[in-house]
């Protein structure tokens, strides 16, 4: 799906979490891989399945095919934790780097900036600027005056489709001068927002990315589950910290924020 009355620039929305910027270079913009979250709990001693950090790389090099972009750039949050950092996770990462080609930008998420192995050999950045389009990791380091791209909120959005009953979706959130990408990573957790009037949410049906009307939101625009999985599958809520985006003046975006997400701060992935 084109989206082209957001930014100056035309996004296109792509099916498997992830969006092209075209301008006069096409860029990939995908947020919270949390590369390796699932070696961080098997370190711990939970029994995940391996496989994630494979899968997940899998996924970008056949958009890159796909799609032919010149530059790749990941919102945030690439990698999970130090513990989740071995098991060839970072070795992984780089021969993905040597084996796609083109320039990478990584815009650092609060996970990131916290991994010590982190190679120097990876471009970062604490935002990247194209034209009229800021790209961050948090919405609420997103620039006035400009469209901004974010993740770290890990969208999923909740349908209600009977009484009792609801589709769970990753989904992209526009509210305001902020896009909020779902979560690439298949292995990661979600949160709950109440949408303000006028937001927009795009979910992936049979292969397209398609907007979500309001007659499909109930009565009451109400409770959203937010998550990360790159599929439609339903995936628990989890609640912890609030991170809201962003509006001048800051004491008025923060409180008109505040009241989109329940039960406090998004997951740290």
């Amino acid at each position: 799906m084109l989206i082209e009355n957001f930014s100056r620039l035309p996004l296109r929305l792509l099916p498997d979490a992830a969006l092209l910027v075209l301008a006069e270079e096409t860029y990939l913009v995908a947020a919270d891989l949390h590369l390796g979250k699932a070696a961080a709990f098997r370190a711990h001693g939970l029994p995940v399945p391996e496989g994630d950090t494979a899968r997940d790389l899998d996924r970008l090099v056949k958009l890159i095919a796909e799609h032919r972009p010149d530059r790749l750039v990941i919102a945030g949050d690439l990698f999970h934790s130090d513990a989740g950092s071995g098991d060839g996770v970072i070795d992984s990462f780089m021969a993905f780097l040597d084996g796609i080609a083109i320039p990478f930008t990584l815009v650092s998420g609060n996970h990131d900036r916290k991994i010590r192995m982190m190679p120097e050999a990876i471009p970062r950045a604490g935002h990247l600027d194209i034209g009229d389009l800021r790209i961050v990791h948090k919405p609420d380091d997103a620039a006035a005056g400009k469209a901004n791209l974010c993740g770290h909120i890990h969208p999923v959005l909740r349908i209600p489709d009977g009484r009792n009953t609801s589709l769970r979706m990753p989904c992209f959130h526009l509210g305001g001068n902020i896009l909020t990408l779902p979560a690439f990573g298949s292995f990661t957790g979600g949160h709950i927002v109440k949408p303000a009037k006028g937001d927009r949410f795009f979910v992936t049906h049979n292969g397209a990315v398609i907007e979500v009307p309001d007659g499909l939101l109930g009565k009451k625009r109400g409770s959203w589950i937010m998550n990360s999985a790159g599929t439609s599958n339903p995936v628990p809520a989890s609640r912890s910290d609030p991170h809201l985006p962003p509006s001048p003046p800051a004491a008025a975006r923060a409180s008109a924020h505040r009241s989109r997400y329940s039960g406090g701060r998004p997951p740290r992935g």
